[in-house]
């Protein structure tokens, strides 16, 4: 009678995973048991098994069913716990500080038949970049033109993951980055390309399964490790910007013509110094008014420019050479 005898078949090395069958019927032939089962029973599904695994046959009436609401917390929040096992006789009870009658048992609560998301690939490409790299550091501040390349696994033991969707969080703003129903399935990749504004962005991968299981994966490093954040803002320059200067240095049929100095440093004081073509700077002239240069068949010139600002080191020293350009 099936509804006396439950088996439990645990996997060797892994205890954790396991099948609870009901007992149909046993006999013993040529002095190997032989087991008729029900196999998957109570929602579990089927495992395999092999060499080296254990089985535990039990009347029913002997499991004790655990229901007390903290045990609930537990497996519902998948931390760990540890459980006193006390022993009882009609007329005494174990003595808790001797531990033969008092056992400790350290466990931790998984749901094995829970979405699993794994980082696969953590990538970015900042401006001026040609291509992807992958992110050595997430200590550091990216700018907001950065573009980010995340790759990620996503599994199911039980073959029923439903839906995903990989978002980034600052405070009480939620981006979706991407997000996909598809069919019951145990296994996906995806990669997605996206960039974010300024700000210290939490990213979490959120799967869930038929079942209403919704489990959520922070962002660590590839390989696991503690959570980190993408933090985005402009970075703070600590050099003036080398001054743009216009018409640049080249050759022209002009023998006298203006040149302009720009800079993109806000604040900065421009200087320059004109000398001839090829010359170190000489004394250099604080920049108000366009530069006038003047070249012809002898004269050639080399004109040299500086960005300078209180708390920035001076820019890259500009140079540009201005030699005259016959019309014959």
């Amino acid at each position: 009678n099936d509804n006396n005898l439950l088996a439990f078949v645990f996997q060797a090395g892994s205890p954790v995973n396991y099948e609870i069958m009901t007992v149909r019927g046993i006999r013993l032939d040529a002095g190997v048991y032989k087991l008729m089962v029900r196999r998957a029973r109570f929602g579990m599904p089927k495992m395999a098994f092999g060499l080296g695994d254990v089985i535990f046959i039990i009347h029913r009436e002997d499991v004790v069913l655990y229901a007390d609401n903290r045990f609930v917390g537990y497996a519902q929040a998948g931390t760990a716990a540890t459980f006193g096992l006390q022993s009882f006789t009609s007329a005494m009870e174990g003595d808790t500080s001797d531990p033969n009658q008092f056992t400790l048992v350290n466990y931790n609560f998984t749901n094995r038949w829970a979405p699993v998301g794994t980082w696969v690939s953590l990538q970015k490409k900042a401006p001026g970049d040609t291509d992807y790299s992958d992110i050595a550091s997430f200590a550091v501040v990216f700018d907001p033109g950065t573009y980010f390349r995340f790759s990620y696994q996503m599994t199911d033991a039980s073959g029923d993951l439903v839906f995903g969707v990989l978002a980034a969080r600052l405070g009480s703003v939620e981006a979706a980055l991407w997000s996909q129903h598809f069919a019951e399935t145990g296994f996906l990749v995806k990669s997605v390309v996206f960039q974010l504004g300024v700000g210290d962005w939490s990213i979490v991968l959120s799967l869930r399964d038929s079942s209403a299981t919704v489990v959520e994966f922070p962002l660590t490093a590839v390989g696991g490790g503690a959570v980190v954040t993408l933090s985005i803002d402009v970075a703070v320059p600590t050099q003036c910007a080398t001054p743009v200067v216009n018409p640049p240095g080249s050759s022209y049929p002009s023998t006298s013509f203006n040149v302009t100095l720009t800079t993109t440093t806000a604040g900065a004081t421009l200087y320059y110094s004109l000398v001839a073509l090829g010359a170190a700077p000489g004394a250099w002239v604080a920049y108000t008014v366009p530069v006038n240069v003047t070249i012809n068949r002898s004269t050639s010139k080399t004109l040299w420019s500086k960005a300078v600002k209180a708390g920035l080191t001076d820019s890259v020293l500009g140079r540009d050479d201005y030699t005259w350009e016959s019309n014959l």
